[in-house]
C-alpha cells in the first residue's frame, strides 16, 4: 500500500504543478521513512497479519513525515484511493506469485521515484528481502 500511496502522491503533486524539488523532497521523505527499518521489521515480522487500523495509522505517520501536509478528509481519500487500487490488483492476480511480482514492481516503481542514493540503498534491501522471503518461502513448500 505505500508504493499506491507514493504514486498517487506523484501523480497529486504533479497535477498541483509543484515544482519538481519540493515534489523529489516529498517523495524521498515519504519513501526513507516507508523503508526505514523499524517499519520493515515490523512488515516483516513472523506474526499475524497486521490489523487494517495498524496499516492506516502506520501510512498516515509516514505521509505526515514530509513537508506536505494532509488534512483529515485528504487522508482519509488518499486511503480510499490505496485500498481501492491494492483490492483490484489482489483481485487480478492468478496467485501467490504473482502478488510477489506486483510487490516486487512497486519496489521497482519506488526506486524510480527517489533521488537521494542513502534511500536507493533502503529500497535496494527492501528487494532484497522480499526475494529472500519469496526463496525461503518456496523452498519449505
Amino acid at each position: 500500500m505505500g508504493g499506491e500511496m507514493l504514486y498517487v502522491l506523484q501523480q497529486r503533486l504533479k497535477a498541483q504543478k509543484i515544482n519538481s524539488r519540493k515534489t523529489s523532497t516529498v517523495l524521498d521523505d515519504i519513501t526513507a521513512a516507508f523503508v526505514d527499518p523499524k517499519i520493515i521489521s515490523a512488515i516483516f515480522t513472523d506474526s499475524p497479519i497486521s490489523s487494517l487500523s495498524w496499516i492506516r495509522s502506520t501510512l498516515e505517520k509516514i505521509a505526515l513525515c514530509s513537508i506536505m501536509r494532509l488534512d483529515q478528509d485528504s487522508m482519509n481519500k488518499l486511503f480510499d484511493l490505496m485500498m481501492m487500487m491494492v483490492k483490484f490488483q489482489l483481485s487480478t492476480a492468478t496467485g501467490p506469485r504473482e502478488i510477489i511480482l506486483l510487490t516486487l514492481n512497486h519496489v521497482d516503481g519506488l526506486r524510480n521515484m527517489i533521488s537521494r542514493n542513502g534511500i536507493h540503498e533502503k529500497v535496494n534491501v527492501v528487494h532484497e528481502l522480499i526475494i529472500k522471503v519469496t526463496v525461503i518461502t518456496d523452498l519449505s513448500n
